[in-house]
């Protein structure tokens, strides 16, 4: 089972804690303690993302998470895959444990590579392209907005714009 804000299991915790635990003392107080795991995550993603990025996979929202989700063999196997090719066949592990992702909820049809990573997408990586909105030119230049080219469509996604709120007036009497 997973534990805290980056969810962790076990095993992941334990290496994290056997690669970082000397030079950052805090990650012995565990997965529940908020500023280890807030520490631990943020390894773990600079991990995942110097994975991706040597594998020659575009280093965004979705592919991180997809890294964290999966493992970055996981994610590698996935995000190179043929959209069209069956998730669950791809990933069997990961398939069986988590079957509301890789399996259709109304007819347990396997997804596709492509309906995983949208799922994952609307998950995490259509929030990227707002927060790098409201941050400025700076933050898009650091995270990139645009999902996997090994993934098509994924890129069509946009995210809703909620209308700028109106400026309060005060009548003066």
């Amino acid at each position: 089972t997973a534990t805290g804000l980056y969810q962790f299991i076990k095993r992941t915790w334990s290496t994290m804690v056997s690669k970082y635990g000397s030079k950052y003392p805090i990650l012995h107080n565990g997965p529940n303690d908020p500023d280890a795991n807030a520490i631990a995550g943020a390894l773990f993603i600079k991990e995942n993302s110097d994975q991706l990025s040597s594998a020659g996979i575009q280093v965004n929202a979705t592919t991180i998470y997809a890294a964290h989700f999966l493992g970055p063999a996981g994610a590698k196997k996935l995000l190179k895959a043929d959209p069209d090719a069956s998730a669950a066949s791809l990933l069997p592990d990961a398939a069986s444990a988590n079957k509301t992702i890789f399996f259709e909820k109304s007819t347990g049809s396997p997804k596709t590579v492509q309906q995983v990573v949208d799922f994952l997408f609307e998950k995490v990586g259509k929030y990227q392209s707002a927060y790098s909105e409201r941050l400025g030119e700076d933050a898009t230049k650091v995270a990139s907005t645009q999902p996997p080219k090994e993934v098509p469509n994924v890129a069509s996604k946009e995210t809703e714009k909620k209308p700028e709120p109106k400026e309060k007036t005060t009548k003066v009497a």
